[in-house]
């Protein structure tokens, strides 16, 4: 198995949890499924159901409630897909909200902008 979780295949099971889908794949999986299942999928928004940047584990944007409380994901399950699919548009409502970027999303940028900083100073050292 690559990844998967057992059981994955239930009605309100997260898909996308079930079979480790994030970033690209998550991306290419939703297009996909629009153009075959013809959905208009211009209400939908990733960051309520799923990490749609690489690698896996850099969380980079999450939806919050306008007073600050984090928001759950909504689960990708069959059943709504298989709603939207029979609707041809994207079923979910979202609640009011605001996006808020991930502290941790950004260490990478900190450490690299820190290593050239570094280098230029070692280099006007020299």
């Amino acid at each position: 198995m690559w990844g998967g979780k057992k059981g994955a295949c239930l009605a309100d099971g997260d898909l996308f949890d079930a079979f480790a889908i994030a970033g690209d794949d998550g991306n290419e999986f939703l297009q996909d499924f629009a153009v075959r299942f013809d959905v208009n999928l211009d209400g939908f928004l990733w960051y309520f159901h799923y990490n749609a940047n690489e690698p896996p584990g850099a969380e980079t944007s999450w939806p919050y409630t306008p007073d600050g409380r984090r928001l759950s994901r909504i689960p990708l399950t069959p059943r709504l897909l298989a709603e939207a699919a029979n609707r041809r548009v994207w079923p979910v409502e979202y609640p009011e909200h605001v996006v808020k970027g991930a502290w941790k999303a950004k260490i990478p940028l900190i450490a690299m902008g820190l290593f050239v900083v570094i280098a230029v100073f070692l280099l006007l050292m020299a």
